[in-house]
């Protein structure tokens, strides 16, 4: 069974490892490829897959310079040296350090207590700035339960247009027995108010339906009931199948509450595949099925399938893949 927890250790000491990899050469003064960027330092800078590399990198210089004015004030000074900051774009990094020690009289200025001293300062900045992420998500964790791990597959190449979902859920209240989920239908032409009348859901496991509505023209309710009753801090799986004959080129999740993993698969199959695929990331839901937005994109592999995963999914933000 898959997991999503806080994992604090782990990402700590990954968070730390990417760090280290931006210290080399020039720091964040230097025009590494952005490729280069790990994804844990991507994240804790709120990076998202449609910023060009410009914004990128200057997201994650204003995100860690801003954190290190957060440290005592040795560490502070040693992880700005580390990173590059007021230091001239050509100065590498065993010389920002050297530099360091001439400013800090009773720092040891033997190499090795440096790089420790380094060391210490990274791994201190990647605490700050999980705890910030943290204290984030906790502001968000409002309601009264919220996405552990959404998983997604979608059949374009059936009969029926067919959507595989299996969502954990975490409780954040003792009793939670009914929890409400909503479906958007967007017809392929405008003005196609049955499309949501010819949404066929089945669940699969872990809840039955109690109650559905028509809560807007494209957009239907459910309210569900869970194969038991939660407490607090309880997780549970529920998996259901919709199927609809037709929908417009885009799949999205928009959630009301935050979802900490969503895994999108979608099969377009050998002879219909799109020409391009974008990817939608924490976009507002009137421009999410916008094509003319400039996206990151992504490719289909040799069997037509494409997949992308989303993290930290804020609610009313859309997060999916947009196809032409």
């Amino acid at each position: 069974m898959d997991t999503v927890g806080d994992r604090r250790g782990d990402n700590a000491k990954a968070l730390f490892d990417e760090l280290k990899s931006l210290r080399k050469g020039f720091g964040l003064n230097g025009s590494r490829p952005i490729g280069e960027f790990g994804p844990l330092v991507r994240r804790a800078s709120g990076v998202t897959a449609a910023d060009t590399e410009w914004t990128t990198r200057a997201k994650i210089r204003a995100t860690f310079d801003r954190l290190s004015d957060c440290l005592a004030e040795l560490h502070r000074t040693v992880a700005r040296a580390a990173l590059g900051f007021d230091a001239p774009p050509t100065v590498r990094y065993t010389e920002r350090l050297m530099a360091v020690a001439t400013r800090a009289p009773d720092l040891d200025r033997s190499e090795r207590t440096l790089k420790r001293r380094c060391d210490d300062a990274l791994r201190l900045l990647a605490e700050l700035a999980l705890a910030e992420q943290r204290a984030e998500v906790a502001a968000r964790n409002q309601g009264p339960w919220h996405t552990s791990i959404l998983r997604t597959r979608v059949l374009l190449d059936e009969p029926e247009i067919e959507a595989i979902e299996t969502r954990r859920i975490a409780s954040h209240v003792a009793g939670l027995s009914v929890i409400r989920l909503s479906l958007t239908v967007a017809p392929p032409e405008k003005g196609d108010r049955g499309a949501v009348g010819r949404l066929r859901l089945r669940m699969l496991s872990g809840a039955e339906v109690i109650a559905s509505r028509r809560a807007a023209a494209a957009r239907v309710e459910f309210d569900l009931r869970l194969s038991r009753v939660l407490d607090a801090e309880e997780e549970h799986d529920i998996e259901f199948m919709v199927g609809v004959p037709e929908m417009s080129p885009y799949y999205l999740c928009t959630p009301a509450y935050p979802c900490e993993l969503f895994d999108l698969r979608i099969r377009f199959g050998r002879r219909r595949g799109p020409s391009r695929v974008q990817v939608v990331d924490g976009a507002f839901a009137h421009e999410a099925g916008d094509p003319t937005v400039p996206r990151a994109t992504v490719g289909l592999d040799r069997a037509g399938e494409v997949r992308h995963v989303f993290r930290d999914l804020a609610p009313y933000r859309s997060y999916g893949l947009l196809w032409a």
